[in-house]
Formats: structure tokens, C-alpha cells, sequence
């Protein structure tokens, strides 16, 4: 048996968001699931202080959304836990900045990357948008530098 070939220390996982409500499609599945794939560039061992985090996790859709594949922010706070504390979130298929303003609001520091220009400003505007009054509340430095930084 071969030996499969390292990934330098790459590690990458995959777990289900269900959706609960879809539409149906007559003759096919309902598509109230997705796969969300996720990956570390390093070692993530057990004895790091981060929280179990469930396989599935149930949100609905978004009511509102920017991107035709907007996910939850709650889902994605969530999902963002699994980095250790200090952590830095990339994000290569930004959208709508959901990832990016989740990983901010937990206290991580993020990476949004989109191809889109209009996406890429309406990201900047959202996330510029509901940060600015974390900022003022928190008076912190760090936060408005990162607010300053996307505008």
C-alpha cells in the first residue's frame, strides 16, 4: 500500500450546515444541506483551547442577503471558534464578508479575498458598516485601525 503524500502539514476537514427549510424541487432531493470545508495550515492538536464543535449545524437561510450564497452569521461565528485564540481567519471566497466580520466579532483577525468588485465593496461596506459601533462601544484602538483599514 502506497503511502499518501504529505500536504506539509495541512489539515482540512469538512462538516454539514443544514439549512432546515428549502425549496423543493419536484423528482430531486431537497437541498437543505451543504458541505463547508474548512483547512488549517499547520498541526491541530487536541491539547489547543478551542471548544467541541458540532458535525452539523442548523441554521436557516438568511432572510436578507447580499450574495446568493450568504451564510448565517451566527453559523459562521461558530464555525470561526475552532481557531486557537489569537488565530487568523482567510477567507479566499469572501462574497458578502460573512466570514471576515464573524472571525472580527470573536476577536480573530481575518483575510477576505474576492474576485467580484462589486461583491468586494458591498463586503467592505457591511463589514464596515456593523463593526463601527463595536468600535465605539469597545474604544479600542485595534478596532478602529481594522474599521480605518477596509475603508
Amino acid at each position: 500500500m502506497e503511502k499518501p503524500p504529505a500536504r506539509g502539514g495541512f489539515f482540512y476537514c469538512a462538516f454539514f450546515w443544514d439549512k432546515g427549510n428549502s425549496r423543493p424541487q419536484k423528482g430531486r432531493f431537497r437541498q437543505q444541506a451543504e458541505h463547508i470545508v474548512w483547512g488549517s495550515n499547520g498541526d491541530m492538536p487536541i491539547s489547543r483551547p478551542v471548544p467541541c464543535l458540532p458535525g452539523v449545524f442548523k441554521y436557516g437561510n438568511p432572510q436578507n442577503r447580499i450574495h446568493l450564497t450568504e451564510k448565517p452569521l451566527q453559523l459562521m461565528r461558530d464555525i470561526v471558534k475552532i481557531t486557537e485564540p489569537g488565530g487568523h481567519i482567510l477567507d479566499p471566497f469572501a462574497g458578502s464578508g460573512t466570514t471576515v466580520l464573524a472571525a472580527v466579532l470573536e476577536g480573530y483577525t481575518a483575510t477576505g479575498i474576492e474576485v467580484t468588485d462589486e461583491y468586494a465593496r458591498l463586503a467592505r461596506e457591511r463589514i464596515t458598516r456593523e463593526l463601527e459601533p463595536c468600535a465605539w462601544i469597545a474604544g479600542t484602538v485595534w478596532e478602529k485601525e481594522w474599521i480605518d483599514r477596509w475603508r
